[in-house]
């Protein structure tokens, strides 16, 4: 649409920023009205241009929200978001840095799990954190691959205060081929109501593919797969 054809009554004419548009326009003032309308624009491409956005849920009653802490409620973090170049390769750091940032019940806008969407390769161990699902998108598709010759894969801590209780881990798998020493696949030490689902342990030579040991009960497996292991528990 033309600028003349714009109704000429500054109540109904169009606004760019602050700057109605109408007939007469000064050319500095609609390149002043674009150039903000291109500065918002690119506020929205930095990383929190989210916050910019609102949300706001149909219904009775309902809250006005930004687009940031509405996905930060349902999208899942994943370690790519967390990998930094100092980790050399070894994705076990950007891992765990995930299930930490999903763990952080002290923020209502943390994700509640983590996604993994391919193999990793870890060359020290992944820290459980209690009540975090560590969720992959199937045990053919994604996991790790760890490089480790001591400890487990995947292990609770206990002693550094990271747990497995109340948690569950499904759809990924562990492939040991890289392994040597006495690595093992995962440890459950004193963990109560653990939940495995198609987790798929394979090529484990040397220790345990799964050990469960100390006070542990409620250990749930099912639908798993434990394959050309030394021992499988």
């Amino acid at each position: 649409m033309a600028i003349s054809e714009y109704n000429t009554s500054a109540a109904l004419n169009l606004l760019l920023g602050a700057i109605p548009v109408g007939p007469g326009m000064e050319r500095e003032k609609v390149n002043n009205a674009i150039q903000q309308i291109m500065a918002d624009l690119a506020a929205l491409r930095n990383s929190d241009g989210t916050t910019n956005v609102g949300f706001l849920q149909s219904g009775t009653d309902a809250q006005s929200d930004n687009l940031q802490t509405l996905l930060r409620r349902g999208v899942p973090v994943m370690p790519e978001q967390f990998y930094m170049t100092a980790d050399a390769g070894d994705m076990a750091p950007a891992i765990n840095r995930a299930i930490k940032a999903a763990g952080n019940w002290a923020s209502v806008d943390e994700a509640r799990y983590v996604l993994l969407t391919d193999w990793y390769a870890t060359a020290s161990a992944i820290e459980k954190v209690s009540y975090v699902p560590l969720i992959g998108i199937g045990p053919a598709r994604c996991g790790l691959i760890p490089t480790i010759s001591s400890g487990y894969a995947l292990t609770d801590l206990n002693t550094a205060g990271y747990s497995m209780t109340e948690a569950t881990m499904a759809e990924f798998g562990i492939d040991g081929s890289n392994m040597t020493g006495t690595a093992g696949g995962i440890l459950v030490d004193n963990e109560q109501q653990v939940y495995f689902d198609r987790i798929n342990i394979v090529n484990v030579d040397t220790g345990d593919a799964l050990r469960i040991i100390g006070a542990s009960y409620n250990v749930n497996i099912e639908r798993s797969a434990f394959r050309n292991n030394k021992r499988h528990l």
